[in-house]
């Protein structure tokens, strides 16, 4: 992922492992913070929306299946691990 792509918000490539999230600080959890997780890279098919952490995403049938996600507020860290673990992105406002 370019770091333009990181500032956007983007996630546009397959995860070989779970694919979490957390509400980062106060930011994500005001009013009107929510992260929307995609099976597509082009923001289409089956989505998941969180305005919470999300330690798992196997508890939603979700596991390994995230390939975008749009931001609608907040700032969102995502993990490749379960429980927080393994490498972090930042996504803020935007795709």
């Amino acid at each position: 992922m370019t770091k333009k792509a990181q500032r956007r918000g983007d996630i546009d490539q397959k995860s070989d492992q779970t694919v979490l999230i957390i509400a980062a600080g106060l930011a994500a959890q005001s009013i009107g913070a929510q992260v929307d997780f995609y099976e597509t890279d082009a923001f289409r098919g089956r989505v998941l929306s969180t305005h919470r952490a999300v330690s798992d995403f196997r508890d939603q049938g979700f596991n390994d299946r995230a390939l975008s996600a749009v931001v609608q507020g907040g700032r969102w860290e995502v993990y490749d691990n379960v429980d927080f673990g393994g490498n972090c992105v930042v996504l803020r406002v935007g795709r």
